[in-house]
């Protein structure tokens, strides 16, 4: 009996795809040794919030906040490259082309597992008197030569993640779900929370004495973001919102 090819491949996109094996990102357990407060931690601080916020799927938050070269890139003689996250191979031997700075804690790193593939946090951080540029995110990416600056770093991871769930929100809504709405009014917070976040940016800047060696600009910054609505909250969480009817809005994931 002949086999009716046409009608045999419409049968089969028919098909329910297999759903693709999500991301995992785990951290390993980190003993500080440092003594004091390092300026690093802030960052590692941030995302530790956003992996537990669940906002984000952790394969859009790997590909938009932690491995992409809009917040930070650092890349070698040998075109190695290397993120706030870095491969445990790269991370070991990724250096600045300006002065050679390891980019990476050569010993007892702060490590996360991708997927079970160990990744390094990101830990020469420094320039607390640098001012963020939210301006380079309108640009190509582009290499760093020397240590990240700090709040430059903070800055763009923020204004990444939001971005990134509001554009999720976007797509989810395409399918016009008995969820539409309250994807709607949380893509409207969201949005709002992020131009409030880019005026205040604009504010620190203004005031040069914030990033003057006497000045509390980083101090402003971090406690800022450490109070962000929504990067603060849990899925399921109610967040004053005004232009909600209700004046609530549930916070919910993006996929």
């Amino acid at each position: 009996m002949a086999i009716n090819e046409d009608r045999f491949l419409q049968q089969r996109s028919a098909l329910p795809l297999l759903p693709a094996r999500p991301m995992t990102i785990e951290k390993q357990p980190h003993e500080e040794r440092s003594k004091g407060k390092k300026t690093r931690q802030s960052v590692e601080n941030v995302v530790d919030m956003m992996l537990a916020s669940k906002l984000l799927a952790e394969n859009v938050l790997f590909e938009t906040v932690l491995h992409h070269p809009k917040v930070v890139w650092i890349q070698d003689e040998t075109e190695r490259s290397g993120y706030v996250f870095a491969r445990e191979s790269d991370a070991v031997a990724l250096q600045t082309k300006k002065n050679g700075f390891t980019m990476y804690m050569p010993t007892n790193p702060i490590v996360y597992l991708v997927n079970g593939e160990p990744y390094h946090l990101l830990t020469r951080i420094d320039s607390t008197r640098s001012k963020p540029n939210i301006t380079r995110l309108e640009r190509e990416p582009s290499p760093i030569l020397s240590a990240a600056r700090v709040n430059d770093c903070l800055t763009a991871m923020v204004i990444c993640f939001y971005e990134a769930y509001i554009t999720e929100l976007e797509q989810v809504m395409t399918r016009k779900t008995a969820d539409f709405y309250s994807q709607f009014y949380m893509k409207q917070y969201a949005e709002n929370e992020l131009a409030t976040f880019k005026t205040k940016i604009s504010e620190l800047n203004d005031n040069h004495m914030n990033w003057h060696p006497r000045g509390n600009g980083h101090e402003q910054l971090v406690d800022y973001i450490m109070a962000l609505p929504l990067l603060t909250s849990q899925i399921g969480d109610e967040l004053r919102c005004d232009s909600h009817p209700q004046g609530l809005v549930t916070v919910i994931a993006s996929y």
